[in-house]
């Protein structure tokens, strides 16, 4: 007979490796398997520093426990329009992150 803690179910062992990713973030973060959303109102140059810097915490985090993010599948999307003199660039590990209208999340799509 097999004790109950000598097979971990390997969805298990993900979530409990996942579960401090949000550690030190400032902005809303959602975790779905393996989906992370990261949300805030960014309204001035003060909040846009802290998404930049939770963005950065984020990848700091990937790095230390060789999980890292594809940069390629993550994107910014504005749900209201920003204020226009702002130049909002957002970067993951040096790479700009590709602004989208629209976008499918659990087979829902999802745009302003």
């Amino acid at each position: 007979m097999y004790h109950k803690f000598q097979y971990w179910d390997p969805y298990i062992l993900f979530l409990i490796f996942i579960n401090d990713l949000d550690c030190d973030i400032t902005n809303w973060v959602l975790k779905f398997a393996d989906d992370t959303k990261i949300f805030e109102p960014v309204c001035n140059q003060s909040d846009y520093m802290k998404f930049q810097e939770d963005l950065n915490r984020l990848f700091s985090w990937s790095t230390d426990w060789q999980m890292l993010f594809n940069v390629e599948k993550c994107k910014i999307m504005q749900l209201e329009e920003v204020i226009k003199y702002m130049i909002m660039v957002l970067n993951l590990d040096g790479s700009i992150l590709k602004e989208v209208a629209v976008e499918k999340d659990l087979g829902v799509m999802h745009g302003f």
